[in-house]
């Protein structure tokens, strides 16, 4: 089982590399179901079901960017820099994916936020693969398509509704380490006969 042939990298234009090929790919991820037949069209089974309002008053939850909680799963997401006491150096570590996960989950149940989403699907890559990951893209790629007004983080009213801030959530998304080299890596399928692919 493979990706279907439109979400599959080598067929973007030699011309958009740098950027354009990083959010290409992760664009694919969200409009295709991973790990599909490479012959299967998009039909209604793809189409992720609409969101449910989160509340009456405040149907993608409120801002919680300044809950204590929020501010632990941004903690939790950035792991431990390399540290130098002297002549030792104490290496960096990698943020504890299963706790950014769980702090992640929690958080996605009370605010749709793309900051929140974008810290659960790199943490579901690393815990779950390409299948975690592409699943939580398509509740991105529906917000940004369905409720594009009231996602967080808002729009800024007094810059002409400037989006900067959700650009600056997304690009965890093309982080070159923790998300792309692991696309470009990351086996697509295993077999018994053929091992992975």
């Amino acid at each position: 089982m493979l990706w279907t042939s439109k979400c599959d990298a080598t067929i973007i234009h030699p011309l958009c590399s740098g950027w354009w090929r990083k959010w290409w790919l992760v664009w694919c991820l969200a409009t295709y179901r991973s790990l599909a037949p490479a012959d299967r069209s998009v039909d209604a089974a793809d189409t992720p079901a609409p969101l449910p309002d989160l509340s009456g008053d405040y149907p993608t939850g409120p801002n919680l960017e300044f809950d204590p909680d929020f501010g632990e799963l941004e903690r939790l997401a950035q792991g431990k820099p390399e540290q130098q006491y002297g002549s030792t150096i104490v290496p960096a570590e990698e943020p504890d994916w299963k706790a950014v996960e769980a702090a992640a989950t929690a958080l996605a149940e009370r605010s749709y936020d793309l900051r929140i989403l974008s810290h659960l699907a790199v943490a579901r890559l690393h815990r779950g693969g390409i299948a975690g990951f592409a699943a939580t893209m398509q509740v991105v790629r529906g917000l940004l398509e369905d409720r594009w007004g009231a996602v967080h983080p808002q729009l800024d009213p007094d810059d002409d509704d400037d989006p900067t801030l959700r650009a600056n959530a997304l690009l965890a998304l093309a982080h070159p380490v923790r998300v792309l080299r692991m696309l470009r890596t990351m086996p697509l399928a295993r077999s018994a006969r053929a091992g992975s692919v």
